[in-house]
């Protein structure tokens, strides 16, 4: 009896840490509009991730870094292609140095992001769903 209460709380705490969708989530900014949107995100950042479901067959997040509009910017962006990970230095005339842009290609949810001091989800998610099943087990043993 207590197994299976353990089990039923397990698996519904476990389909909670999931959220349900067909389409993947990508962080959609532009650092030329929104100075959150930096190479690396500030402490604390209030973007977070979004539905790419009006991108058409959207399946990859991107991440690239380079001279927009004469300004050195990074965008992020939901994208049906695989653009691959590269970087390069590219020359603009009239400038005397070379400027080093770079794309990165991923395929989860949010891994578009920058490095951050934030607990992964998963980790912080298992660690609450052990809590809770530790807390339930122990009361229904409590109340036998």
């Amino acid at each position: 009896m207590i197994n299976n209460v353990c089990i039923v709380v397990g698996v519904i705490v476990l389909f909670g840490l999931f959220s349900p969708g067909l389409c993947i989530e990508c962080f959609r900014c532009n650092s030329t509009n929104n100075l959150d949107c930096l190479e690396k995100f500030m402490h604390p950042n209030p973007l977070r991730a979004e539905s790419c479901a009006d991108v058409f067959e959207a399946r990859y997040c991107i991440k690239t870094t380079g001279i927009y509009n004469g300004f050195i910017g990074t965008r992020r962006f939901c994208s049906s292609r695989d653009l691959g990970n590269f970087c390069e230095f590219i020359y603009h005339e009239g400038e005397k140095r070379e400027y080093k842009g770079c794309v990165y290609t991923c395929e989860s949810d949010g891994c578009n992001a920058a490095f951050t001091n934030y607990p992964a989800p998963l980790p912080l998610g298992l660690i609450t769903f052990t809590a809770l099943v530790a807390l339930v087990s122990k009361r229904i043993l409590n109340s036998t």
